[in-house]
């Protein structure tokens, strides 16, 4: 929703977490379930969030090409599904079951809290998804 988040969260045997703290807000949110792994950590504590938080605007830029073509499946450390939903990109990691809608904050990247999404693109086509979270860059193929 643009606001700027730091955050970590995991999950072991029978056990998930997630803690965002939200600095602008000075909004901590701590997720702590019992649980068999049915959903990615993320998922409810942004879900809380977006019911606290209003949208912020990140930039005034909207992006003038065509979303299609970074719909797809990308494919490394982790999976990543894109879609597409009219002028939005959608993002989905591993587990989670519903989407989390990126911010266009310009010169082809978007961004979900602080983390910021960009794509390799050669000869008109998207290869890859490049991640770059707080602490770690990653970068996924495209696989369809």
């Amino acid at each position: 929703k643009g606001n700027r988040v730091i955050g970590h969260g995991g999950s072991g045997s029978g056990v998930l977490c997630d803690m965002r703290y939200f600095p602008d807000q000075q909004l901590t949110i701590i997720f702590l379930q019992n649980t068999f792994r049915r959903v990615d950590e993320t998922e409810i504590t942004y879900a809380i969030a977006d019911k606290l938080l209003p949208t912020r605007s990140v930039s005034s830029e909207l992006f003038s090409g065509d979303l299609l073509a970074f719909k797809g499946n990308y494919s490394g450390l982790l999976t990543m599904t894109v879609d597409v939903d009219g002028r939005n990109l959608l993002l989905k990691r591993g587990n989670q079951t519903r989407y989390d809608t990126l911010t266009y904050v310009g010169k082809n990247r978007w961004a979900l809290g602080n983390d910021l999404y960009s794509f390799k693109i050669e000869n008109s086509k998207v290869l890859e998804l490049h991640w770059d979270a707080i602490s770690a860059f990653i970068v996924l193929r495209k696989t369809d």
